[in-house]
């Protein structure tokens, strides 16, 4: 929460008025105006704008390269501030020679000669030494990993970041979570939490909701400013549910932060995000609501985000601080895109830290885009004297005026050497209510029955104003009676394009895109942005 620029500048000139009326004193108005902030200062926040990915695999699991080179395309070629490496849990793998190379049981390197791009390759190993993997000590190989990462570290440049993380399987949902617990120069408590609770070990017979339930809440209580997780690809495989999204923030709302609400593999050859789910899901209890979950991308996003009203609505008209990101899941470049090329989350830092990135990341103050169809954004709220930004939290009292304004910026080239062009901006809005427990009776509903777009602005209208690619817009509007949020969603394509946008500002199934040649072209023709919301309670 921060006080209005207005009020700011406004306490200076009663400061200033102050010291210069006053005749006994000489020349200290002067000394005075020369250490006063000027606009341009207040205006300016402390910190900048960062992206990086969180979600990418090297042949210390099922990826096809070694880790360095995935982080020598996101550090060097695609700009990432930070990288988080999130290799999977699991107990049975195969084993790694001190060069992270796979070796097979009688300690032979697996490398396919024939492929001069990808030599490490997962699929070549599968198919060549089928029965090599074998239950293997996972800390050996995450501490064999981390060597890597701290050598690495020693090359970043200032600015940037690199960590160690995890790709969990829940085991009760048998789904991915992107797993950070900062280490303090080893990789002890994440052993530790994987030999105890990842998907695989001597006790999967116990690994009920309850079970991983618990494995949150130790994160909560003993890493709660050091730790986060969220759900990767939510609707990939049909195993996740509003139920469990609900379960496991009410048991850890400071360290499980968010989902994927665009998956990785953007470019799969065979469905972009990888998600083949071709039956929709439509609950007895909801018909009305028409579908309740879809295993298919939308736009390149999650139907849990795409939907308006869905799931993440309904999350949000709880008032859960919960955040969408994006990711590459970068495992092979002839499926996917390389760390930040496609997929970016773009996050506000305000402290120059391991710490602050954890920080940032958590805070919310965030942004998903792919292919850069915008570079920046700042979406803010404002009544009288305060005003808040994603993330963050503005008290409002009913029939306030509240100003909404939108400053974005189209980038003039992307990673394809497109120039992007942003379409239109819907503002949406949704009422907040209280929090559901599991003896709610609509615990289970992934909808929210009050969400709308409050404001539509469109490219060539006269309150779109756009300035060499800067655009400028504002709003005002009044205050409803109960709480709500507000957050944003554009698209490269009108309102109304076949196949991409419906006419309400919708996006439309990608399975519906007709006429590309491969799932490339089609990632790149098919833009959007989500902002994550700002909240005002009452």
């Amino acid at each position: 929460m921060k006080t209005n620029i207005k009020s700011q500048l406004l306490l200076l000139a009663l400061t200033g008025c102050i010291v210069s009326c006053d005749s006994n004193t000489r020349n200290t108005s002067t000394h005075h105006s020369q250490n006063l902030p000027t606009l341009a200062e207040i205006e300016q926040k402390t910190g900048r704008w960062i992206y990086g990915d969180m979600h990418i695999h090297s042949t210390a699991s099922d990826g096809h390269n070694l880790v360095t080179t995935v982080l020598n395309r996101g550090f060097n070629d695609f700009g990432s501030s930070f990288l988080i490496n999130t290799d999977h849990s699991g107990f049975k793998a195969y084993k790694l020679n001190d060069s992270l190379f796979r070796i097979t049981l009688t300690d032979e390197e697996i490398i396919n000669l024939k492929d001069d791009i990808e030599p490490h390759s997962h699929d070549y190993a599968k198919q060549v030494y089928p029965n090599d993997k074998a239950l293997t000590d996972r800390g050996a190989i995450i501490n064999t990993q981390y060597t890597h990462i701290e050598k690495y570290r020693g090359t970043l440049l200032k600015g940037q970041y690199l960590f160690q993380g995890m790709e969990w399987t829940i085991p009760y949902t048998n789904e991915h979570a992107t797993l950070l617990i900062l280490d303090n120069g080893n990789q002890e408590a994440l052993i530790d939490f994987h030999n105890r609770y990842a998907k695989g070990n001597a006790f999967d017979n116990e690994k009920t909701l309850e079970y991983s339930l618990q494995a949150v809440t130790e994160l909560e209580n003993n890493f709660s400013e050091q730790a986060f997780y969220i759900f990767n690809h939510p609707s990939r495989k049909h195993k996740v549910t509003i139920e469990d999204i609900r379960h496991f923030h009410n048991a850890a709302p400071h360290t499980f932060i968010g989902m994927e609400g665009a998956p990785g593999h953007q470019r799969d050859v065979d469905a972009r995000g990888k998600y083949a789910q071709n039956a929709p899901i439509t609950l007895t209890d909801y018909n009305d609501y028409g579908v309740a979950y879809h295993g298919r991308t939308y736009g390149g996003f999650d139907y849990m985000t795409a939907r308006l009203g869905g799931v993440w609505d309904a999350l949000l008209s709880e008032g859960r601080q919960f955040s969408i990101l994006s990711s590459s899941d970068f495992h092979s470049l002839y499926n996917d895109f390389w760390p930040n090329e496609y997929a970016k989350t773009h996050y506000f830092l305000e402290e120059e830290s391991e710490t602050g990135i954890i920080s940032a990341i958590k805070g919310g103050n965030s942004f998903v885009v792919h292919g850069d169809l915008i570079s920046s954004l700042d979406f803010n709220v404002s009544t009288s004297d305060m005003t808040a930004t994603m993330g963050e939290q503005l008290n409002i009292t009913k029939n306030q005026e509240i100003t909404v304004t939108i400053n974005t910026t189209i980038p003039a080239f992307n990673n394809r050497k497109d120039a992007p062009d942003l379409a239109f901006i819907d503002v949406i809005a949704g009422t907040t209510s209280t929090l559901k427990n599991m003896h709610d009776s609509d615990f289970n509903k992934p909808f929210a029955d009050n969400t709308y777009v409050i404001k539509s602005f469109a490219r060539g209208d006269d309150n779109w104003i756009n300035n060499n690619g800067e655009i400028f817009l504002s709003f005002t509007f009044t205050a409803p009676e109960t709480g709500m949020y507000l957050r944003l969603r554009g698209s490269n394509h009108p309102k109304g394009t076949p196949g991409f946008v419906d006419k309400q500002g919708n996006p439309i199934v990608d399975t519906a895109k007709t006429g590309f040649t491969n799932t490339e072209e089609m990632a790149w023709s098919d833009l959007w942005f989500y902002s994550n919301p700002i909240y005002l309670p009452q």
